[in-house]
């Protein structure tokens, strides 16, 4: 995880996205982008 903070921002929140996806998994509740986490969002 370390090597994280070098990619960029983007890259970042794309993945802190992803984990959170995941974790929702876990806990049976639906993730909701936040207002950063849209604005990233590819088509």
């Amino acid at each position: 995880m370390r090597r994280v903070e070098a990619w960029p921002e983007a890259a970042q929140v794309e993945l802190a996205e992803l984990a959170l996806e995941i974790d929702a998994g876990f806990s049976g509740e639906d993730y909701r982008a936040t207002p950063p986490a849209q604005r990233l969002s590819v088509a």
